[in-house]
């Protein structure tokens, strides 16, 4: 799975769940605690996530996502 594709299915796991571990991430996306730690960086600058000590939750005010990140939703799903 590419990055952004990851990045997108991170979203879409926290808005299910609301907050999860980053261990708990790697064993769903079956990849490394670190690829998940910098994927939660990138989703941290962007505004969409808030990293606490070992997990991560969505930020709630973040309330109508970027049009990039709709985009890159939309076409994760339609694959």
């Amino acid at each position: 799975m590419k990055p952004r594709q990851r990045q997108a299915a991170i979203l879409e796991y926290l808005q299910k769940q609301g907050k999860c571990s980053v261990e708990e991430l790697a064993q769903y996306f079956d990849t490394t605690g670190t690829t998940i730690r910098k994927d939660l960086v990138i989703l941290e600058h962007a505004g969409t996530v808030i990293r606490t000590y070992g997990g991560v939750v969505l930020n709630k005010e973040e309330s109508d996502p970027p049009i990039d990140h709709k985009t890159l939703i939309n076409t994760t799903r339609k694959s």
